[in-house]
């Protein structure tokens, strides 16, 4: 298993995670910052709604949407009463 090492940012490298962080690219990075804290961490589930659900990551940290499940009732599914 990988494992990061810490790494201090100079006051450049600070800058330029900040101003990323306030762009457009702002989400991406900050789903990686999320997913390299949980891994160094140990963490096993990344709870998340935009990462894909069921994802693995680094063999160690498994991607669950909250959100993402298929519920079924008798005579169709969510969102269909069953009647016609």
């Amino acid at each position: 298993m990988r494992r990061l090492q810490p790494h201090p940012l100079s006051i450049d490298e600070e800058r330029l995670l900040l101003s990323e962080l306030e762009g457009h690219l702002a989400k991406t990075t900050l789903f990686k910052v999320m997913v390299a804290a949980a891994l160094i961490a140990g963490c096993t589930t990344l709870y998340s709604e935009d990462l894909q659900h069921g994802q693995l990551i680094d063999e160690q940290l498994t991607v669950i949407n909250p959100l993402h499940t298929k519920l079924t009732f008798s005579g169709g599914s969510a969102g269909d009463s069953g009647r016609r």
